[in-house]
């Protein structure tokens, strides 16, 4: 691709991103990332630090994405990019690979009860199993939508595997127990559920979240992949223009146990241990990819790239608007106090209780 550095700066941009018009698709490795000829361009531009999406992505392909018994890499990750078009400046972005069919080895069949489906929750409208079937013929219904695969919009038997989820999700808690454990990917789950609760992830706890129904030849088991994770470490949704979210959570935000959120009502119930199982992975990763200085050394490196490269005084000068933030040091002690946090809350996880429906 090609690019030249904006003619006020005097550093080399972190990458180039040029757009092409009328040519053919062709599957690419780009910044050492999986092979796709599909990619996301994410703007930062209401993240005063502009690293959230894609450092907390990234913290996840580290320890999550590829904890299944399926051999998927079920998740995104991605690179800083500096945008042009047509040789004009447009800022950062992030460019990250999609969570797509190919990449989570989708198979589809002629028995549509024997398929893979790969499915995403896109708003935050309670999920229940009837909804699914009130537009079953459309790609989308019951807040969700099928990602995968695409080709489906007039057989509702796609919506089968999730509603068969849906139904023990919204199950009585002896059904839920007796039921949940076999059709889900438990450790997967768990995985999930303390992402979403170290990075704040308010915005992934009922929508922005992937579902991937994969059978394993007796039977769907369901995968679960966070997705779109820039509403994190102490962001929240205000509707206030022009930015429409603010960093105002407290790091002692309380642990989650929404029902929808993967694995919260089978720790609230504690089901076949899930607590132990919880709080012993936590614990093990708080000594590998979760440690402090890790973690740190991850969103340091996030940082130098947009900082060291010049890019953040260029995309600002490009974008003036709030979102910016000249001192980094809040984030970082943030950060810090979250983990500290999450250490105290899972050591004594509150008591056993039933999740409301």
């Amino acid at each position: 691709p090609r690019s030249t550095v904006p003619p006020h700066s005097h550093k080399p941009p972190l990458s180039f991103v040029a757009a092409a018009r009328n040519y053919p698709n062709h599957a690419l490795s780009l910044l050492d990332m999986l092979l796709d000829k599909d990619w996301v361009l994410y703007s930062p531009f209401n993240d005063p630090h502009k690293i959230r999406n894609i450092g907390s992505n990234n913290l996840w392909w580290a320890w999550g994405a590829k904890n299944n018994s399926f051999g998927l890499e079920n998740g995104s990750r991605g690179k800083f990019v500096e945008l042009f078009i047509n040789g004009n400046y447009q800022g950062i972005y992030g460019l990250m690979q999609p969570i797509d069919g190919p990449q989570l080895s989708i198979e589809q069949t002629k028995n549509l009860a024997v398929s893979d489906f790969y499915y995403r929750k896109i708003h935050n409208k309670l999920a229940t199993e009837q909804d699914l079937f009130k537009r079953g013929h459309r790609a989308s219904s019951g807040g969700f939508e099928v990602r995968s695969p695409k080709n489906l919009k007039a057989a509702p038997e796609k919506w089968i595997p999730l509603a068969a989820y849906l139904r023990v999700l919204g199950a009585p808690d002896d059904t839920f127990a007796a039921e949940i454990t076999g059709m889900t990917e438990m450790g997967n789950a768990i995985d999930v559920w303390l992402l979403i609760n170290l990075v704040m992830g308010v915005d992934n706890i009922a929508k922005n979240m992937g579902y991937v129904a994969k059978w394993n030849g007796k039977r769907h088991i369901m995968l679960f992949s966070p997705w779109d994770l820039d509403i994190t470490w102490g962001m929240t949704w205000t509707g206030e223009s022009p930015l429409l979210t603010k960093v105002t959570l407290s790091p002692d935000l309380p642990l989650v146990f929404h029902p929808e959120l993967p694995a919260a009502r089978a720790l609230s119930l504690d089901v076949d241990g899930s607590r132990a199982k919880a709080r012993a992975r936590y614990f093990v990763l708080r000594k590998t990819v979760l440690s402090d200085v890790r973690l740190a050394g991850m969103l340091s490196a996030c940082d130098a790239d947009i900082l060291g490269s010049g890019a953040y005084p260029r995309n600002r000068n490009h974008w003036p608007s709030p979102a910016f933030a000249g001192d980094r040091t809040p984030f970082q002690l943030s950060r810090t106090r979250r983990l500290a946090h999450m250490d105290k809350a899972l050591a004594a996880m509150p008591p056993i209780q039933s999740l409301p429906r």
